[in-house]
């Protein structure tokens, strides 16, 4: 009887182990608009704030109150793509182009990389600020205040930086090969990481969290689709949006943002919170102990 108990309680506890690692996948996606407006562009995330622009400027989010940025001078809204506490990065444009911009908490400075056409802040810590700048190609640039030092992936034709996470820098860099196309890549200054989602034609790094790296992939068959990716355990959990034109933009915390388009053309939000599987394990495993202490 002895060992017929154990059995059950190691099935039991085997059952729950499976049960919540596949719950951990098993939360929803949920429409965030920026109140009052028709469309909502999220741009990215992290450092806790959740960054983009609507029709009444550019915003932050941090999970209860909205900021909204506007550098005047401008005909189109400020667009804030990333934000540090009172520093926030973004972009405006204007019949010239694409300019990148700094705010301090007090002033705005508009910023461009010398010698390009475009210049785009993507990503700040707070002092070292990232982006992309355009010059006979798309290349990455790290400007911390004073210098700019480019980055381009090594053997990459083009290379798109999409933010920073601590030191380690995101994006993704196209070789113009069909068999491969682009891939997504971490750099933290002195190494290169890549990173392919297996039979992706093309895969992008849009956030970093932790263990977590999210963005999106293309098929062969021209379908884009979002994933999540443990760094730890190594795995690959497509992300899909239940609206088709659904596009992640970003994480910080536990939240993946992204956005999608109705079928009407406006442009919403989208917020996914990664649920936390360990509490109702511990909860599961406990009424398993409990269960063979009565027996």
């Amino acid at each position: 009887m002895r060992s017929e108990t154990r059995l059950r309680f190691v099935v039991i506890c085997a059952a729950i182990v499976l049960f919540y690692s596949a719950y951990a996948m098993a939360g929803t996606w949920q429409t965030l608009d920026y109140p009052g407006s028709a469309d909502t562009w999220v741009e990215g995330a992290g450092n806790g704030y959740i960054c983009g622009y609507s029709y009444s400027g550019g915003y932050t989010y941090d999970g209860s109150t909205w900021r909204t940025y506007n550098a005047t001078g401008y005909p189109w809204p400020t667009m804030v793509t990333s934000a540090w506490g009172n520093t926030v990065v973004g972009h405006i444009q204007d019949a010239s182009g694409h300019h990148g911009v700094i705010y301090d908490g007090a002033t705005w400075t508009k910023i461009d990389k010398p010698g390009s056409t475009s210049t785009i802040f993507y990503g700040t810590n707070g002092s070292v600020h990232v982006g992309e700048y355009y010059a006979s190609g798309s290349h990455g640039f790290i400007y911390n205040g004073t210098t700019w030092t480019t980055i381009d992936k090594p053997g990459a034709a083009l290379t798109f930086v999409n933010g920073i996470y601590g030191n380690k820098i995101f994006g993704r860099a196209d070789i113009y090969e069909e068999e491969v196309g682009g891939y997504g890549f971490i750099y933290d200054g002195t190494a290169w990481t890549d990173l392919i989602k297996p039979g992706a034609h093309y895969t992008e790094i849009k956030g970093i969290s932790g263990k977590y790296i999210v963005g999106n992939y293309m098929q062969p068959s021209n379908v884009w689709h979002g994933f999540l990716y443990d760094s730890q355990a190594q795995t690959w959990t497509t992300m899909d949006m239940p609206w088709s034109t659904g596009i992640i933009a970003g994480i910080t915390g536990d939240t993946i943002v992204g956005y999608y388009n109705d079928a009407g053309l406006n442009r919403h939000g989208a917020v996914y919170t990664i649920p936390e599987p360990a509490t109702l394990l511990l909860l599961g495993l406990g009424a398993a102990i409990v269960r063979k202490r009565q027996r």
